[in-house]
């Protein structure tokens, strides 16, 4: 799916979308949180950025969604980046992480990517504690999880998203 179309789909559901990420901003997170966005990422963001939204899917007036809040890479406040790199530092709290793990891109909450070279389809992690999934097989995929109402989500195998150092296996053995 072209990037357009799936910020177009974000928008939709509510998310109001911000500009286009610059260039002077990528060098200053480049610089303050030593991070360079998946390929991915990278491409949504060059065409605008997700903001804050309570995301609540309503089925016969039963929420069954939560609040999804999208970093805001434009921000470069003290709060702001305090926040982002605390987010950083969360999926590490409890887990012992080997060297060769790739370090970690909060996108939302407390779902990230691995920030890693060479691979076009990064998926997209849930870790909270101990626990870590896979939540998207691709960026594509996970926004459509989690703005798309599902009944049933279901798990991905190993085998249908790319080999992260470290993160895979931790994951799925």
């Amino acid at each position: 799916m072209q990037k357009e179309i799936l910020l177009e789909k974000i928008r939709l559901s509510g998310y109001n979308i911000t500009s286009p990420i610059t260039d002077l901003e990528l060098a200053n997170i480049y610089r303050i949180y030593g991070i360079t966005f998946p390929k991915d990422l990278l491409e949504l963001y060059k065409l605008g950025v997700p903001t804050q939204k309570y995301l609540k899917f309503a089925k016969n007036e039963r929420i069954i969604g939560g609040d999804v809040a999208f970093y805001n890479w434009h921000d470069f406040s003290e709060e702001n980046i305090k926040t982002i790199k605390h987010a950083m530092q969360y999926a590490y709290i409890d887990i012992k992480v080997s060297k060769d793990a790739p370090l970690l891109i909060p996108i939302a909450g407390h779902r990230y990517m691995p920030m890693i070279e060479g691979v076009n389809e990064v998926p997209v992690l849930s870790i909270c504690g101990l626990d870590a999934v896979v939540y998207g097989k691709n960026l594509e995929d996970y926004i459509l999880r989690e703005i798309e109402p599902r009944t049933i989500m279901q798990p991905i195998l190993k085998k249908e998203c790319e080999y992260i150092p470290f993160w895979t296996d931790y994951i799925y053995e």
